[in-house]
């Protein structure tokens, strides 16, 4: 995992990323990893909630694959920080774009650490406490991977132990 991270970040850094995209249900797509990670939460005695979008929302185009990297990453990272209580992830078209977030009732974010958070190797104090095995680059290859298919990701938290939300804005194409 480590290895795939650094070499994600090489290619990133030298520009070699390509998109492979496709036309994307992405309420389905976003079901199918709320799934596929549901087991950890459950195991964690969690509560995942998916609250699929109301109105229907047009495919986008993206690269299943690093979408699914962005998606598996915040959605790890949720589960790992939040001891008890929920996560609950949504989905909600904007005039120009798709929105996700993905909210939970975890350790939350410094003002700095929400600031900090998508920079390259730099975990939040809660983060290191709690887990001391990551490196810090799951959040910035997010970023890349949002930013090179011309969206934004971004985090909100009211403070340390208040949670935080996950936003990832990806437009139709």
């Amino acid at each position: 995992s480590l290895t795939d991270s650094l070499l994600s970040v090489s290619r990133m850094r030298s520009g070699k990323i390509d998109l492979n995209r496709q036309e994307t249900d992405v309420a389905n797509f976003v079901e199918t990893i709320i799934e596929e990670v549901r087991p950890r939460s459950d195991g964690k005695g969690l509560l995942l909630f998916w609250k699929p979008p109301r109105e229907s929302l047009p495919k986008i185009s993206i690269d299943q694959e690093k979408i699914r990297t962005v998606l598996m990453g915040i959605l790890d990272n949720a589960i790992r920080y939040t001891k008890k209580g929920n996560i609950v992830v949504t989905i909600s078209a904007q005039p120009k774009s798709v929105i996700i977030s993905v909210k939970d009732t975890g350790k939350g974010l410094t003002k700095e650490e929400v600031n900090d958070v998508f920079t390259s190797f730099k975990r939040g104090k809660a983060a290191q406490a709690l887990w001391t095995e990551g490196v810090g680059l799951s959040l910035y290859i997010a970023k890349q991977f949002v930013e090179t298919h011309r969206g934004k990701i971004w985090a909100e938290s009211p403070g340390p132990e208040q949670g935080s939300t996950f936003f990832i804005e990806l437009p139709p194409q």
